[in-house]
């Protein structure tokens, strides 16, 4: 099962890195608030967690920069995408 993420927090820029907290409904269907940290360890986990808007589903992955700390971003059709930052914000 998957976690579905439905609206981020950014803070300090609009990319993928400046996200810091997301909501998300869990499997079980109970929506949370969570950090990015918090979010790659569930993902580094095993967990899997998706977007969905517009009937169009994305993944969600763990991206590991060579500085600075892990991020989040969804890939849909085995490319990279945006569909993170067009959700509503918190």
């Amino acid at each position: 099962m998957s976690a579905r993420v439905t609206h981020i927090r950014p803070d300090g820029g609009n990319e993928h890195k400046h996200i810091t907290h997301v909501k998300r409904v869990i499997p079980n269907g109970t929506p949370e608030s969570v950090t990015v940290a918090e979010m790659v360890t569930y993902l580094d986990n095993g967990n899997r967690a998706h977007t969905l808007e517009n009937g169009e589903r994305a993944e969600i992955h763990v991206r590991r920069p060579s500085t600075g700390k892990p991020y989040i971003q969804t890939q849909a059709d085995g490319q990279w995408s945006n569909n993170l930052l067009a959700l509503p914000k918190f």
